[in-house]
């Protein structure tokens, strides 16, 4: 069970944040689904962030994950128990991290590494065709 009840770092309990207070949504979301797609379940703790509680409840109400939402007096989410990851929520996994990586400089070289080729391999071919033709007359 995965619950916001004492946010006092000093205490113990496993933290599902990775600490990174400049995460996005789409980050947690990759974090979350990842940790459950490897069959590793959610750590439990006090110490859960409410962002992460709410992305669970997020993607619980999106179909995402299977899981029971606790909710306090307040109406907030306040426990997650027994959260697993669904067939679709893997797919958006994919698709996320897709969109994560094609974000990144590897991902836009990955992405159009075929045009570099045919751009580099176009110039190379120019210009040994000049050289040929400028090599004919001259010898």
């Amino acid at each position: 069970m995965t619950n916001s009840q004492n946010t006092n770092p000093d205490q113990s309990g496993l933290n599902l944040s990775n600490g990174n207070r400049t995460e996005t949504a789409e980050q947690r979301f990759i974090r979350i689904l990842s940790t459950l797609a490897q069959n590793e379940g959610l750590p439990g703790g006090e110490n859960t962030p409410v962002d992460d509680l709410t992305a669970l409840e997020e993607l619980e109400s999106s179909g995402f994950i299977t899981a029971k939402i606790v909710r306090g007096g307040h109406g907030g989410v306040v426990a997650v128990c027994g959260a697993r990851i669904t067939i679709r929520g893997r797919e958006y996994l994919a698709e996320l991290k897709h969109s994560a990586e094609s974000q990144t400089s590897i991902g836009i070289i990955k992405h159009n590494r075929f045009r570099f080729y045919w751009w580099f391999l176009g110039t190379v071919g120019a210009l040994y065709l000049a050289y040929r033709l400028w090599f004919i007359p001259h010898h």
